[in-house]
């Protein structure tokens, strides 16, 4: 689950991951909270979901709580599919602690990704692939970060999500290590 800045919507400030359990509309998880300046925390998250609208608890092992409801984004219910979003994408990665970077992207039309940084000039280079769910408009994201200027390091790969927000256009999607508990997010469009 992606999360923006609190009144700032068009900016990531984390997310979560955990194994989501449900009970028709409600759901629960415990996991880790990829926070773009408080690292990576363990949380414990519940809340319920219809199809308009998601409601989500996360709580702290030091106490803290948040509460947010957010609608869902248009389009959710549809099917993804590769011709959305092939051709050049440009935008942001996120990587906990490691801050904030522009990236460009190019995703061929079998799913092929490959990618560079832009802004700190330390020339991150990436590949990957993105495959369409056939009934959600969910995509499952593998890269592999390819020098050692990469904030994850060389070789390191990460698998995740992806999203498409098809009133904006904005692709949006987090994926980690797992065990090693590394992860970025990113805020992409044409």
């Amino acid at each position: 689950m992606l999360y923006s800045r609190s009144g700032i919507s068009a900016l990531l400030d984390g997310f979560i991951t955990g194994n989501l359990k449900y009970n028709g509309s409600n759901f629960s998880s415990s996991g880790l909270d990829y926070n773009m300046y408080s690292g990576i925390l363990s949380v414990g998250v519940n809340g319920s979901f219809t199809a308009n609208q998601l409601t989500v608890t996360s709580s702290y092992a030091n106490g803290d709580k948040s509460t947010t409801s957010a609608p869902s984004l248009p389009g959710s219910g549809q099917a993804a599919s590769l011709s959305a979003i092939a051709g050049n994408l440009a935008g942001n990665s996120y990587v906990p602690r490691s801050g904030m970077d522009g990236i460009i992207v190019n995703v061929a039309n079998n799913g092929q990704i490959s990618g560079q940084s832009t802004i700190s000039g330390s020339g991150c280079r990436f590949n990957g692939t993105i495959t369409p769910d056939a009934k959600l408009n969910l995509y499952t994201v593998s890269l592999t970060f390819l020098n050692n200027n990469c904030a994850l390091g060389a070789g390191t790969s990460v698998n995740g999500a992806a999203m498409l927000d098809t009133q904006t256009g904005r692709l949006l999607g987090a994926a980690t290590t797992g065990q090693s508990g590394q992860g970025i997010m990113f805020d992409l469009h044409k």
